[in-house]
C-alpha cells in the first residue's frame, strides 16, 4: 500500500489514536497499579508505542523520525521528525500513579505536582528545544480528579511560554497504552493510506458481505493462504457461533459463499475447499502485513481482519 495521506505526521496520528476515549474514571483506577503505576514503566511502554507509529511511516519508505526514551530538563520521552516546516520535535513528561500518591501526602507548603510540572515547563521551553511540550497523566482519575483539573488549569490557561502545552487526560492516556501492536499498527495504517486501492477493496469486499459471511470468511481466508485449504462443516458452524440453531440458518452463508466460489464442497457437504482467491483486496491486505509488515501467519491474518472491519467501517 502507499501513503495516501500526505499532510499526517506522526503526531497527528497520535492525536487520533488518543482521541477515542474508551474507559471511564473507574477504569483508571483499576488500570494505574501495580506495574502500570510506575513511572519506569509507563516511560517506557509510552516510548515503545510511539515506536510502533514511527515505524508506520519508516515501512513506507518515509524517512521521519528519531524517538529517544530521555530524561532531561522536564522531558521524558522525546519524538523527532521532519516536517515541511521544518524539524518538529515533541517532549512528553509522564505523571505515574505513585506520583500522584506522593503528591496527595505531601505536607502543606511542600511543592506541589502542579508546582513542579510548571516548573518543568519552563525548562522544557528555555532548555530542550522541543515545540511542544504534552504531560501525560497516568494515574488514578477517580480519586485525583482535582488534581487532574488543577493541571489543566494551571498549564493551560495563559501561558507565556514560547511553546505550545497539552495535557492528556488518564483515560486517554490509559486507551493508548491499553493498544496492543497490531491495533496501532492497524489503525495507523488506515489512517496513513485510507485512499489506498488495496484498502478500498478489501473494504468493499467486507461491505458486501453479511454478518455471518464475515464470520466465515474472516478466520478461514489466513490459513487458507498457508494451505490450509479444509474446513469442515462443524468448525464454520463454530465459527458462526450457532451450534445451538437449525442447520438451515447456516446454509445461507454457506451456499452464498459457494455461490461466490470461496466455499467448494464434497459430495457429503460435510467438508469445504476455500478459495481466498475470491477476495482479493483481503489477500493483498494479509500479505502486506506478511511482506512490509513482517508479521507471522496468525498476526498478518488478525492484522488483515482489523483494517479491513476499520476500512469497511469508516
Amino acid at each position: 500500500m502507499r501513503i495516501t495521506n500526505t499532510e499526517y505526521t506522526p503526531l497527528e496520528v497520535l492525536a487520533e489514536l488518543l482521541a477515542t476515549n474508551r474507559f471511564t474514571n473507574k477504569d483508571t483506577k483499576e488500570f494505574f497499579v501495580g506495574e502500570h503505576s510506575s513511572h519506569e514503566w509507563l516511560t517506557a511502554e509510552w516510548a515503545d508505542k510511539l515506536e510502533v507509529v514511527l515505524n508506520s511511516f519508516r515501512r513506507f519508505g518515509t524517512e521521519v523520525c528519531e524517538q529517544q526514551h530521555i530524561r532531561d530538563y522536564g522531558v521524558d520521552v522525546r519524538m523527532t521528525f521532519e516536517h515541511k516546516i521544518g524539524p518538529q520535535k515533541i517532549g512528553f513528561q509522564i505523571k505515574s500513579n505513585r506520583e500522584a500518591e506522593a503528591d496527595a501526602k505531601k505536607p502543606k507548603g511542600a511543592e506541589s505536582m502542579v508546582a513542579v510540572l510548571k516548573r518543568q515547563a519552563f525548562e522544557a521551553a528555555q532548555r530542550s528545544g522541543v515545540s511542544e511540550w504534552w504531560v501525560v497523566l497516568c494515574f488514578d482519575r477517580a480519586t485525583h480528579a482535582k488534581r487532574v483539573q488543577a493541571i489543566y488549569a494551571e498549564l493551560l490557561s495563559g501561558s507565556q511560554l514560547p511553546l505550545t502545552i497539552k495535557v492528556i487526560d488518564p483515560r486517554k492516556a490509559m486507551s493508548f497504552l491499553s493498544l496492543d501492536e497490531g491495533e496501532i499498527d492497524a489503525i495507523s495504517t488506515l489512517l496513513l493510506c485510507r485512499d489506498d486501492e488495496v484498502l478500498k477493496q478489501a473494504s468493499m469486499e467486507i461491505i458486501a458481505m453479511t454478518e455471518a459471511m464475515r464470520q466465515i470468511v474472516l478466520p478461514s481466508i489466513g490459513p487458507a493462504l498457508n494451505g490450509e485449504r479444509e474446513i469442515k462443516l462443524r468448525e464454520i458452524k463454530y465459527l458462526v457461533n450457532i451450534d445451538d440453531c437449525e442447520d438451515h440458518n447456516l446454509a445461507i452463508p454457506v451456499n452464498e459463499l459457494e455461490g461466490y466460489g470461496f466455499l467448494r464442497c464434497d459430495g457429503e457437504r460435510e467438508i469445504f475447499t476455500v478459495e481466498p482467491s475470491v477476495y482479493p483486496g483481503l489477500c493483498a491486505l494479509y500479505f502486506e502485513g506478511r511482506v512490509r509488515h513482517n508479521l507471522s501467519e496468525t498476526a498478518a491474518a488478525d492484522f488483515m481482519q482489523r483494517l479491513a472491519i476499520a476500512a469497511a467501517g469508516r
